[in-house]
């Protein structure tokens, strides 16, 4: 847990109080606000959308100390499902690993018959491929992509920033919102 908490203090001690960013056409600017009282609750934005739609998002640090469960989620506050999530255990955090990619399979599951399931997917992996937040590599499922982390030396690698990493952490959960539906996103794509 060393390495997944100095990356958490980090992210929390450089979130910045704004974060600017577009998803195609479309520029959002979100305000860093106090987090809830919800567990693991850790950072949370909001932001009012050039259509007056107003958005929250919170990212909350969700672990079960007797499991391997270990992960970083954002949630729509007044909803109990996450948008999304990366894994620290899957990523190396846990274990101390020097070189990381935070990264996340894309998938649905569970919402809809598979049809439906694998057309969202499609048109998730197309968008974030769109706005350069996908890694396909040969015989393997489409991973989105927010950053690249010294684990061991705790500092971004690549051009990488604490601010860029949870842009595209935000933009990677609007898309995935927007296509799970009833999480109250709703994006013009």
């Amino acid at each position: 847990m060393e390495y997944v908490n100095k990356f958490l203090d980090r992210i929390i001690s450089e979130a910045p109080s704004l974060l600017e960013f577009r998803i195609g056409e479309q520029e959002y600017k979100f305000s860093k606000i106090r987090p809830s009282s919800s567990a693991g609750a850790i950072l949370r934005y909001e932001a009012n959308t050039a259509s007056a739609y107003y958005i929250k998002l919170e990212i909350r640090h969700a672990f079960n100390p007797d499991t391997n469960f270990n992960r970083l989620e954002i949630h729509a506050p007044g909803k109990s499902a996450q948008l999304t999530c990366f894994h620290f255990g899957q990523l190396g955090f846990v274990t101390g690993e020097r070189i990381i990619d935070i990264s996340q399979i894309v998938k649905f599951s569970g919402q809809n018959n598979s049809d439906i399931n694998k057309q969202k997917k499609e048109a998730v992996v197309e968008i974030l491929e769109n706005e350069g937040l996908i890694i396909n590599e040969k015989n393997k499922a489409p991973r989105w992509y927010i950053g690249t982390y010294n684990n061991e030396n705790q500092e971004w690698l690549y051009g990488n920033s604490t601010s860029e990493l949870l842009s595209n952490f935000l933009k990677v959960s609007l898309i995935m919102g927007h296509f799970r539906g009833d999480r109250n996103i709703e994006l013009n794509l």
